[in-house]
């Protein structure tokens, strides 16, 4: 049987050997992307109502999903046994499954990249740790399964969001301690045009202003979104944002410190 793989990382795409396959209908494609929010876990029949209909089920919904679950059979693993589930939808307890490898899935090799990022970095190994960040976030195309939107969908798209931005602050952080401000600095500035309230974001962008020689521009940017956050959430930023620019106005030459 050939392999199928499925990109979630952006719009849904699966392919079957290499070929991409068509998805079929709306709905279709809705009640696949909700049995992909969990890969090789099981989803009850009122999740994949939500994700076909969201608010507005029909009352022949249960059905109708049945009908679609045994053509995502018939397209995915068309060479199953007819009449039985296969191996890559199944069913059990009245909940469905789509059974994957986690290297035919891209967000599971995402995940398994960055959960070695952590060893890698504590030996020292900057350059290999640096590597594999960049060939995690070069899968994402865009959100989570875009296109497929609602209660459903938002929460964990939300979530994995939130942690793809922790790897970038990550990947941005190991490339300054292996000295590559300069060549991190567009990148930087652009992400943080992209989110200008992500306070750790923005210190990582202080720092390396400064490094470049732009004390001024740096201390203009902890002004921004020091003024930001007060006008929007009514707080000031976070200590640790405060002591850096306190540093960088003092000219802490400390911070300007190469690695090694």
């Amino acid at each position: 049987m050939s392999e199928v793989r499925y990109d979630v990382l952006g719009p849904l795409v699966v392919r079957r050997g290499g070929v991409e396959l068509d998805l079929g209908s709306p709905l279709q494609q809705r009640l696949l992307a909700g049995l992909l929010l969990h890969p090789n876990g099981p989803v009850p029949m009122t999740d994949l109502l939500e994700a076909g209909w969201q608010y507005a089920t029909p009352d022949d919904g249960p059905e109708l999903t049945r009908e679609i679950i045994t053509a995502l059979r018939d397209l995915l693993d068309p060479h199953r046994v007819p009449g039985t589930d296969g191996t890559l939808i199944q069913l059990s307890d009245g909940r469905y499954m789509l059974c994957a490898a986690r290297d035919n899935v891209d967000l599971f090799v995402f995940e398994d990249l960055i959960a070695s990022v952590p060893e890698i970095r504590a030996r020292d190994h900057l350059l290999e740790a640096s590597n594999r960040i960049r060939r995690a976030l070069a899968l994402w195309r865009g959100p989570l399964l875009e296109g497929h939107n609602g209660p459903l969908f938002d929460p964990v798209r939300a979530r994995l969001e939130e942690g793809r931005l922790d790897v970038l602050d990550l990947y941005y952080e190991i490339e300054l301690k292996r000295g590559f401000h300069h060549a991190i600095l567009p990148d930087l500035s652009a992400n943080v045009a992209r989110y200008p309230l992500r306070e750790n974001l923005r210190a990582t962008f202080l720092l390396t202003l400064y490094r470049t020689g732009r004390q001024f521009d740096a201390m203009q940017q902890y002004v921004e979104i020091r003024d930001r956050l007060w006008r929007l959430n009514g707080r000031q930023p976070s200590y640790e944002l405060q002591e850096l620019a306190r540093r960088i106005a003092a000219w802490d030459q400390s911070l300007l410190r190469e690695p090694g």
